[in-house]
């Protein structure tokens, strides 16, 4: 807001974070990280459907590169920074509780 409003802004986040929680019928608890280059889609409650994608070569999102042994570090980097603010905000996303998800503290 600051920003639009033509006064400088500190701490200018440089990563975009997401959540999705599924319920009912569907069983899953998406977490995401986008940065310019990159964009980590982790699924805590359905194993093997992590993604991983480099917007740069691929704005589509069709190669998934999350188990590509030569983008780990990426990969790990951006799992870092998703899980700090994953515990910034106070998500679980094992909850079984999904509408107490992502709450901040104030």
């Amino acid at each position: 807001t600051p920003f639009l409003h033509g006064k400088s802004v500190e701490n200018w986040r440089d990563a975009m974070f997401g959540q999705y929680q599924m319920i009912n019928n569907a069983r899953d608890s998406m977490r995401m990280v986008r940065t310019s280059n990159w964009k980590l889609v982790r699924h805590y409650k359905v194993k093997g459907k992590d993604e991983l994608y480099h917007l740069k070569n691929d704005p589509n999102e069709s190669k998934n590169l999350y188990n590509n042994p030569e983008y780990q570090s990426i990969r790990k980097e951006l799992q870092e920074r998703l899980d700090q603010y994953m515990k910034s905000i106070g998500d679980d996303p094992e909850s079984k509780s999904p509408q107490q998800v992502g709450h901040r503290k104030r």
